[in-house]
């Protein structure tokens, strides 16, 4: 029933529903007008269940996943046909898949449009799709996907234009998204204070997929100055390439660490998800103190060298950059010190991340996320202070500030709040994430989210310590904002399982992470 108000243009809808009986299955059947897969495979994806009450949306995914097995033979053009027996006297139905797939599809032509700069180069090869291979519709998936991941669009799509019933030509439509800047400027930080920056970042430096950036910052707390520059397609093969110098200064709760140092290393994609890479760093290190402070000729602080090697993996298969809506980011790194240097150590950094987009729940274009870190050192002959954990802030625990979450502490006159803070030898975060379109246009979203951690050492009490494994956590929500200078993330929080002397943070922002 509807009800028209034709003085505003609007209606008013109403609907009765009569649920009915409930319907089970009675039997599923397999109809192939052309035999081109073994009915066992069919089957085997088919989640129906006979005897079971009968629903539609299970319906509806088993054709889908027929209708992809299919179309990875090249039958691009195949129709799965549902069919529903039913008998009323018995309340039961019977489900027929009639499968009609066509012939064979070959790629005659791949046309890429909408690259006013990345080259038509860094794009096909990320395509699974070229001229004279057979079709396969995972292929078409997984290539829209591997765009995605680059960061370089704001969207991309992949047509399919039938030439004739053998042949098709693939369409890839992108829009450039903005992956590099020139700021010069200022801002504010919770944690740094004053920010002054200059900073030259390109992601996709002259379309080519090169990373190339200079930056030169300095806050109240911090200072950095580096060149980087990165290759993920060396020669267009599955082989990457990165180099980096830097000097920084980081003021933590209670000193300052000073670093010169430099990185490089080379990776290599094996699947489509799955990458590695080996890596060499070396940094001269040094620690700051106030005059009168008891840190001096601290042994535990005492200016190092560290010369690592460090070897990583990740898998990937998130659809996008910046902001994923499906898939999941499994990485893991060890890194091990001590190569003709003063530090010496194993350390180990475990991350995963699950995106999941939730519109077909909800109806509207709802983000779950959910993170999770694990770090481990283990001292082998010397281990700095400035190399142990710590946990508050973005990407750890929200509601307390940067680095302020130490589980070992030691009575100190001269620190700000009377302690000392040495660093965990492990730390777990976890954070679940929605995130909310607030204004889709300005691509601005909403976010609310929950953090816990927990950070602690494996080392026995020693005199005039006091040795506390922390846990805490944050909640709060935030604006999420990809804006024409990149990604924006303002955060206001509130921490969980505060205890005295805790130093929290209700307000912080960054630039440039993902999401």
């Amino acid at each position: 029933f509807s009800k028209v108000n034709f003085d505003n243009y609007t209606a008013d809808m109403s609907y009765q529903i009569e649920e009915g009986e409930v319907y089970s299955v009675s039997g599923i059947s397999i109809n192939q007008t052309k035999n081109v897969v073994d009915e066992a495979l069919i089957k085997e994806l088919i989640k129906l269940q006979i005897a079971k009450p009968f629903n539609i949306k299970t319906f509806r995914e088993d054709a889908q996943r027929i209708k992809t097995l299919i179309a990875d033979l090249s039958y691009a053009f195949v129709e799965v046909v549902p069919d529903l027996k039913k008998d009323k006297d018995k309340q039961t139905v019977e489900v027929v898949f009639k499968i009609i797939p066509g012939d064979k599809v070959k790629i005659r032509n791949v046309i890429i449009s909408g690259n006013s700069r990345t080259l038509d180069r860094i794009i096909r090869r990320e395509l699974y799709l070229g001229p004279n291979d057979m079709y396969s519709l995972t292929d078409l998936t997984d290539s829209r996907n591997a765009l995605g991941r680059l960061g370089f669009f704001d969207g991309n799509t992949i047509e399919e234009k039938r030439i004739d019933n053998k042949t098709m030509d693939l369409i890839v439509k992108v829009k450039e998204a903005p992956t590099g800047n020139i700021q010069l400027g200022g801002g504010y930080g919770s944690y740094g204070g004053i920010l002054i920056s200059v900073a030259v970042d390109d992601r996709n430096i002259w379309g080519s997929g090169i990373d190339v950036g200079i930056k030169a910052e300095r806050s109240e707390l911090t200072s950095n100055y580096s060149f980087s520059i990165s290759n993920p397609r060396l020669n267009d093969s599955d082989f990457s390439g990165n180099f980096s110098v830097y000097t920084s200064e980081y003021q933590y709760n209670d000193y300052t660490v000073l670093s010169d140092g430099l990185n490089f290393g080379v990776g290599h994609k094996f699947t489509r998800y799955i990458s590695g890479h080996l890596g060499y760093g070396f940094s001269k290190n040094s620690y700051e103190f106030e005059e009168d402070s008891a840190y001096i000729n601290d042994p535990y602080f005492q200016n190092y060298a560290k010369s690592s090697v460090t070897v990583s993996a990740k898998y990937d298969n998130t659809d996008d950059f910046y902001m994923p809506r499906n898939g999941f980011i499994l990485s893991q790194s060890i890194e091990n010190a001590g190569i003709g240097a003063d530090a010496s150590f194993i350390k180990g950094r475990t991350n995963f991340s699950a995106f999941k987009g939730l519109e077909e729940y909800v109806n509207f274009d709802l983000i779950a996320r959910y993170k999770a870190k694990f770090n481990y050192v283990k001292e082998l002959d010397f281990l700095p202070v400035a190399e142990r954990f710590y946990m508050g802030g973005i990407g750890s625990v929200r509601g307390y500030e940067s680095y302020s979450l130490s589980p070992k502490t030691k009575d100190d006159v001269t620190a700000d709040d009377g302690v000392r803070r040495y660093g965990g030898e492990y730390s777990a975060t976890n954070s679940f994430e929605l995130s909310f379109p607030l204004v889709p246009k300005a691509k601005m979203r909403l976010v609310t989210y929950l953090d816990w951690g927990y950070i602690g050492t494996t080392e026995k009490a020693e005199d005039g310590f006091n040795i506390e494994n922390l846990s805490r956590g944050g909640f709060g929500a935030g604006l999420e904002w990809f804006s024409p200078v990149g990604p924006i993330q303002l955060m206001f929080s509130k921490p969980l399982a505060e205890e005295a002397g805790d130093k929290t943070a209700v307000f912080e922002f960054t630039m440039g992470q993902r999401f």
